[in-house]
């Protein structure tokens, strides 16, 4: 499925694009066996209320198990609410 460059939906400190076109299931467990193999730890993974997000953090979270690393799926959950446990 074609996509936009990498560099347009992959940020710094954001992921953003069209669900469908940009972002879709085996596109984000991509990104999440190969967030991992960066990050070499376990992953928490919150996801907001948007109807996409559910089952990105989902396949994220297969893409991270992928690779053999723990994920902890924390559910629904608010910017405020990650800030806080990374302080």
């Amino acid at each position: 499925m074609p996509h936009r460059h990498l560099s347009n939906i992959i940020k710094a400190y954001d992921v953003g694009g069209l669900v469908g076109a940009d972002l879709y299931d085996d596109f984000v467990r991509q990104v999440g066996a190969a967030f991992v193999r960066l990050v070499d730890t376990t992953v928490a993974i919150v996801h907001d209320m948007r109807r996409s997000s559910r089952q990105f953090a989902a396949a994220f979270s297969e893409g991270v198990g992928s690779q053999g690393k723990n994920v902890i799926n924390v559910g629904l959950g608010s910017t405020d609410l990650v800030k806080a446990s990374l302080a």
